[in-house]
This record gives structure tokens, C-alpha cells and sequence, in this order.
């Protein structure tokens, strides 16, 4: 299995994806992080910057924990 934490995702308008060395496809991109396919089940959000995590990870167990559609973190 490939290390995605060596995945870079840098700051734009979208992000930027410079280095992926991972066979992970990116999937999807924003103004936050970018989205890579780890398996059938399971994908990694990777943020440009680590206030965006903190911020969405906040959001994410508030409103999940209610919510049979938000994903579990």
C-alpha cells in the first residue's frame, strides 16, 4: 500500500496537486484540500493547509454524529 502522506496539496484556487507520488487517483479537488481513492470504501481528504482540517474535522463530529450521510471521521 502507498504512503499518502507523502501526497503535496498546495494552496490555489483549486489546490494545487505538485507531488503524488502514490498510485492513489485524485478524485476531486476545492479550495480546501484534494480527494484521493484509497480503495472500493475509503477515500483521504488532503488539505493545503492544517487549519482547514481542524476546521472541517470540528464540523464533521458535530453534525455527523446526527447524520446518516455525513461520513465518519
Amino acid at each position: 500500500m502507498d504512503d499518502f502522506t507523502q501526497i503535496v496539496v498546495t494552496p490555489g484556487k483549486p489546490v494545487q496537486v505538485p507531488i503524488n507520488p502514490t498510485s492513489y487517483p485524485l478524485i476531486g479537488k476545492g479550495l480546501q484540500g484534494a480527494v484521493f481513492k484509497l480503495s472500493d470504501d475509503r477515500v483521504v481528504k488532503i488539505y493545503s493547509k492544517k487549519i482547514y482540517c481542524l476546521r472541517e474535522k470540528l464540523v464533521l463530529e458535530r453534525v455527523g454524529e446526527k447524520s446518516t450521510i455525513i461520513p465518519a471521521v
